[in-house]
């Protein structure tokens, strides 16, 4: 831009030393216009950049990792005068990671008209996707002058692993068994017992109760399932280390096997999510209902050590039977560990990988594979 202003003027002064020798009488002329143009030039560009409409289209279906996905930019010009040139710096941020990465476009809006740039974009790996335009400018017809446009647009997307399929045999041995839990209504007998204050007097066993000294009563209990339990520790170790995206991939995508393992076996599942200072269980009845609860947490960067996590789980991580972490330092024996950045397996370790970690979950699961499992 700094080159044409230059070539602008080397030519005006041109034009006006040729008419002060030969045509004298046009010069005050050439000069206004000399002066006018540059004017109405910054003035018009100005004032269609402050009006240029700009907006950001994400698609609609769910975005998965390793995709290639496309955003629209739609650029409107409601004046009545062409946009020569746009120029814009468009910015895509994975919050997840803290990657960033940029790019330059351009293009002509005619007056009144739109234009429509679409954009293709990889999702590498798993998180939160900020696309926006961090830059718009307007230039005018002889690239003088830009001005700075208003109102840039942003759109945040998710990216997440693919739900994988069922698997081919439920696993219902592998997980806990229906418990009898006592109660007074005669669903399953469970056996005799003294009479207590409280119970009804048509659960008092009275033929047998007149051999007795104290009356007894029938115990009867309903079977409740035991849910399984998954701890998933939101910490990756040397974040900035260029595989960390990959850990990130293979530790959503052991949670979503998990899921999709115990609810297809109807059985329920009990999400635990530990990070550096937050704790919750999320009751899971289908697998598709892991997928808000991810999302809401790639929101955030996962810590940079599992230390505030492993307090959690060791706080509230009685009875979990599935633990998915980054590394397994200082982790709990009693509980099958799904590592992303452990690659040493043993008997309750199973190192996962992305783009495979389903399959590994699947046969760790699977009874026929002689895995060990939890009674």
């Amino acid at each position: 831009m700094l080159f044409a202003k230059l070539l602008y003027l080397l030519l005006l002064t041109v034009l006006y030393l040729f008419s002060l020798l030969y045509m004298p009488e046009f010069s005050v002329y050439l000069l206004i216009t000399m002066i006018l143009l540059p004017v109405f030039l910054f003035a018009s560009v100005h004032l269609q950049s402050r009006r240029l409409k700009l907006r950001l289209e994400l698609p609609s279906e769910p975005i998965h990792c390793g995709e290639r996905f496309s955003c629209r930019l739609i650029v409107e010009n409601p004046s009545k005068m062409p946009m020569s040139m746009v120029e814009l710096k468009m910015l895509t941020e994975h919050l997840t990671l803290c990657e960033k990465a940029a790019d330059i476009l351009s293009t002509s809006v005619p007056s009144g008209g739109t234009v429509s740039l679409t954009i293709r974009i990889q999702a590498v790996h798993t998180g939160c996707m900020k696309i926006s335009v961090s830059r718009a400018y307007g230039l005018d017809a002889l690239r003088l002058f830009r001005s700075r446009c208003k109102n840039l647009p942003h759109a945040v997307c998710t990216i997440l692993p693919r739900l994988p399929d069922a698997p081919d045999k439920p696993f219902s041995a592998v997980f806990p068994r229906e418990r009898l839990r006592p109660t007074s209504a005669p669903e399953e007998f469970l056996g005799i017992r003294e009479y207590r204050s409280g119970d009804q007097l048509r659960a008092i066993h009275w033929k047998l109760s007149s051999r007795t000294p104290e009356p007894v009563v029938r115990e009867y209990g309903e079977p409740v399932r035991e849910p399984t339990t998954a701890a998933l520790l939101y910490a990756l170790s040397h974040p900035e280390h260029p595989d960390a995206g990959q850990r990130l991939d293979a530790m959503l995508e052991a949670v979503l096997a998990i899921a999709v393992a115990v609810c297809s076996s109807n059985h329920i599942l009990h999400l635990m999510i530990c990070s550096s200072d937050r704790y919750e269980m999320q009751p899971v009845e289908k697998a598709a209902d892991v997928i808000p609860i991810l999302c809401r947490l790639v929101e955030a960067p996962p810590a940079d050590t599992d230390e505030g996590c492993r307090e959690q789980l060791t706080r509230y991580g009685q009875g979990v039977h599935f633990c998915i972490a980054d590394t397994i330092s200082n982790l709990p024996e009693n509980m099958t560990i799904f590592s992303a950045g452990n690659h040493s397996a043993g008997k309750n370790v199973v190192s996962i990988t992305s783009g495979t970690a389903a399959e590994t979950v699947y046969k760790k699961l699977s009874v026929s594979a002689g895995g060990d499992f939890y009674e």
